[in-house]
């Protein structure tokens, strides 16, 4: 256990009301508005301090001892956007400036950087979701945070193709020696009179540069591409912008035209290998920039095509500043990108395309791909293969005839651009990735099950020395991923893969942003596996604390459907339904036959008078069992419907009970055991304090239902636990919770012993929040209970969908407490999968409720864990006009294909 103190900062963002706010901040703010993307804007006051040159030494020097926790700061960009940032390295920029990385916590693909000039900060901060959140600081010194919309931020133009014509000039061509080794690329910045008061001032366009620049190496760091450029000049040039965008390109370009002729002058004496000229213009593009084709002719040849401009609008938070230098390296658009004429782009080599992942979910394209067929974020990636995000490939094979992989363009380029021009100063840091073993698995290798752990080590001794900051599993963080300086990471994660092959992609990255990635591909031979799986709830004796037939004085009535399947594909087996305290058509017992990997669907009448008690199921062989609790009017509507689980035996147990919204909580307690049993019912709130208590004895073999109410008097509208226990016997418990004719069934959690269904890993196939467009609105319910003996460090993960813009919600649960919280908004209807994550083994279900456009409860269902297989078999009954709905998720690093059949 490391006993260094780690350095947490932590940053907040005081937000201002805007009617709070001067004449002059008014001004400011439509200022800011006029720039295109810019969603929204509020002022902010960052307390500085926290970012300063002594607080990076500090950063820097923990960083190389290699203690956790080293910085978590958090965000609120708006009222209704908080992000926490974790930052993993800083570095030092032109003129003393300090850029901080970092990524956001909750969203495995977020990334956030800042930029400190003096005394003023930048920033961009993204989910990955195209919503970019800047921090900037005007000349005045007022800061401001703005949302950035990519989807309203145009393409960038075709780029101009790389002219030929000076070769038959150039006899020399494959004598050139190079000076400098491809590790940096020096970038010259030029900005227009028109851009720098777009900008808010001179202070202001020069932080953005800065900004461009460590965003661009932050995507360099993303997608295993080696070198980082650096900014050796950024001014102001007297240029007034040109009709178009393009010729403001070839202005820049050429010599003597009185257009811009300073800027070969200022290219030579910076050594820059590459110009970019930052524009405001109302033309509706981002940028553009020369196209390299042909890479056989020398740097000196070459270094004509280095030029680019940049609209002020798109440079930081549409990656355009990045996107244009692309072109200049060799890189291109995305296939299918035709250009204005309707040709394919053309880039340096048959794989220097963009990627964009148009099916699917989670949609999203990389740099140098445009938006049109995808209507994605642009992410600050470079198509790369070997690179997962959100857990698909983010390019295609390089040997593939449709190939993108525009990191592979840009690592193979980099010796020529880097050479455009000799460099003036030397550069500084390391630009080194680290080096990275897999230990197990080797790749080709089979494996019988689909639960394995890969492992390896990864170090930066003699590649820079600044130790390892982290090592991913297609895009997630292996245990044991840190060292500091020169010591090696002994990493390693765990995975559930699907069968047939897969391929597994880590990068490891060291302090100082750099990376280094391999890949391994392991196939899952499930077939030669001699392992058998059980489902957990899977049993020969259940115990169904209520069960309902017949019909009530007014007519409604109740029918209950038993649900059995026979696990074995090898053994017949026999069941005995028992009834203790009602009769089906005078019968106290029901029997059924089941066949190996049999099955029965049996529904009561309900035509008798109405009956209640409890059920028992015993069976020759394992069983899975539930029953199907249906409610109906007196015309035969179905009003409600829930599912009984089984419910074991437990001396002490606890259910979740909430009584909001107008709901009323139903409990059935049997005594399945010979003797007269007392049991004590003790309710609390959500703050643990009791509120209720009563002593109930059951006598043997019999049951009690009734609203928690009539048991105990407790206030309106709580909502907290429900504990039943006995010194002397044992109780099967569930809890029906009824809002109107509407209910749905609360599972019981073992407070004696940890229960079958408690795990540590929980998959909830289907999770849905928002409002459709009719006005009915769903929301979700996470009830977690904690049965074990030490703390569950928790955190729920949405997959498809985010809540209020977080995909991710973190919490603890010591020993016995819970969590009963509703997660909604107003955001349209969204709907994916959540897993559950926690460190100690905990009970857990989702409560699933869906309302009217006037708030009306119309349905309510409970939605368990659903533990991941191979084969899986649902009992399924349309009847009464019933429909089956069928919720799937795949919770692997890898795409699957899956049968149905029915």
């Amino acid at each position: 256990m490391r006993t260094k103190k780690a350095l947490l900062l932590l940053l907040s963002l005081i937000l201002i009301p805007l009617w709070r706010t001067s004449s002059q901040a008014e001004t400011q703010v439509e200022h800011f508005l006029r720039g295109r993307g810019v969603k929204r804007i509020i002022p902010a006051d960052v307390h500085l301090p926290v970012f300063n040159r002594l607080a990076a030494d500090r950063f820097a020097g923990i960083a190389k001892s290699g203690s956790e926790g080293l910085s978590r700061i958090k965000l609120d960009f708006f009222p209704d956007v908080s992000l926490v940032v974790n930052l993993n390295h800083v570095e030092t920029l032109r003129n003393n400036a300090l850029a901080w990385y970092g990524d956001v916590e909750g969203s495995l693909y977020g990334n956030a950087t800042f930029v400190l000039s003096g005394n003023a900060l930048t920033g961009s901060v993204t989910r990955g979701d195209g919503k970019v959140y800047e921090l900037r600081t005007a000349d005045d010194g007022t800061q401001w945070s703005l949302e950035i919309d990519q989807s309203q931020l145009p393409d960038e133009r075709d780029p101009l193709p790389q002219d030929r014509s000076y070769s038959a000039a150039t006899p020399e061509r494959d004598a050139l020696a190079y000076s400098d080794d491809g590790s940096t690329v020096d970038v010259l910045v030029l900005y227009t009179p028109a851009a720098r008061q777009a900008a808010g001032g001179s202070s202001s366009i020069q932080q953005m540069v800065q900004l461009g620049i460590a965003l661009t190496n932050q995507g360099y760091a993303n997608s295993g591409v080696v070198q980082r450029v650096r900014l050796v000049e950024s001014r102001e040039v007297d240029y007034v912008e040109g009709s178009s965008i393009a010729t403001d390109l070839q202005r820049l370009f050429k010599v003597g035209d009185g257009y811009l002729d300073d800027a070969p002058t200022l290219r030579d004496t910076y050594g820059a290998d590459l110009v970019s000229l930052w524009v405001q213009t109302p033309e509706s593009t981002c940028g553009v920039g020369y196209q390299m084709m042909d890479t056989s002719y020398p740097p000196s040849v070459l270094s004509v095509i280095g030029f680019s401009v940049v609209e002020l609008d798109c440079a930081t938070g549409n990656y355009t500043f990045g996107h244009e230098m692309g072109h200049n390296m060799g890189a291109a658009h995305a296939r299918d990108d035709l250009t204005s004429t309707g040709q394919p782009p053309v880039g340096a080599y048959p794989y220097s395309y963009g990627y964009k992942q148009t099916s699917g979910v989670n949609k999203f394209r990389t740099i140098m791909a445009y938006d049109a067929g995808c209507s994605c974020p642009r992410i600050d990636y470079w198509s790369n293969p070997n690179i997962q995000y959100d857990g698909l490939p983010a390019g295609i094979d390089p040997n593939s005839t449709q190939g993108a992989a525009n990191y592979l363009t840009l690592n193979n380029t980099r010796t020529i651009v880097a050479n455009f021009r000799a460099s003036v100063t030397q550069p500084t840091g390391d630009s080194t990735g680290p080096q990275l073993t897999i230990t197990s698995h080797t790749s080709g290798q089979t494996v019988t099950s689909s639960s394995l752990t890969i492992s390896g080590t990864a170090t930066d001794s003699g590649r820079g020395d600044s130790g390892i900051s982290s090592v991913t599993v297609n895009g997630v963080r292996a245990n044991g991923d840190t060292a500091s300086g020169t010591g090696t990471a002994n990493w390693s994660r765990s995975l559930t893969l699907n069968e047939g092959a897969n391929t597994l992609t880590v990068i490891a990255r060291d302090a100082s942003a750099n990376q280094n990635s391999t890949t391994v591909t392991v196939t899952i031979n499930l077939m030669t596996s001699t392992e058998t799986t059980l489902s957990a709830t899977a049993s020969t004796y259940h115990v169904f604390p209520q069960f309902a037939d017949g019909r009530s004085d007014d007519g409604t009535y109740y029918r209950t459907t038993v649900m059995i399947v026979n696990t074995s594909s090898t053994s017949g087996t026999t069941c005995t339904l028992r009834l203790s305290g009602l009769t089906i058509d005078g019968s106290s017992t029901l029997t059924y036959t089941l066949a190996p990997n049999g099955w029965t669907i049996s529904a009561t009448d309900g035509a008798q008078s109405l009956q209640t008690g409890y059920a028992t199921l015993q069976c020759s062989t394992k069983v899975e069992a539930q029953l199907l609790y249906s409610f109906y009017s007196s015309s035969g509507t179905k009003l409600s419907e829930a599912t009984v689980f089984s419910s074991p035996p437990a001396r002490w147990a606890q259910l979740l009970a909430d009584g909001r919204e107008g709901s009323r909580v139903g409990i059935a307690i049997a005594n399945d055991s010979d003797q007269s049993t007392s049991y004590a019912i003790t309710a609390a709130d959500a703050n643990g304090n009791q509120v209720g208590a009563t002593n109930l004895t059951l006598g043997a073999r019999s049951a009690h239902a009734a609203f928690l109410d009539e048991l105990i008097s407790i206030p309106p509208n709580t909502f907290g636990p429900v504990f039943v226990s006995s010194s002397s016997g044992m109780a099967s418990i569930i809890g029906l919770r009824f809002s109107g004719a509407t209910f749905t069934t609360i599972p019981a959690t073992s407070r004696s012993v940890v229960g079958a269904t408690a795990g540590t890993y929980h998959v909830f196939p289907q999770f849905a929040d928002g409002v459709a467009s009719d006005g009915s609105y769903y929301r979700t319910t996470p009830m977690v209970s904690n049965p074990s003996s030490s703390n569950a460090n928790c955190t729920l993960r949405l997959y498809g969908l985010t809540i209020n813009d977080a995909d991710a919600v973190g919490f603890i649960l010591p020993p016995g407490p819970w969590l009963l919280e509703a997660l909604s908004s107003n955001q349209s209807l969204r709907s994916g999968y959540a897993t559950l994550e926690c460190s100690a083994s905990v009970e857990a279900q989702l409560l699933y409720s869906f309302y009217s456009p006037a708030g009306i409860k119309i349905s309510e269902a409970t939605v368990f864990s659903s533990a991941p297989s191979r084969q899986l078999q649902i009992l399924a009954d349309g009847r009464e006009g019933a429909r089956l709905g069928l919720a799937i998720a795949n919770d692997t690093d890898q795409s699957a294909t899956y049968s149905l059949v029915v």
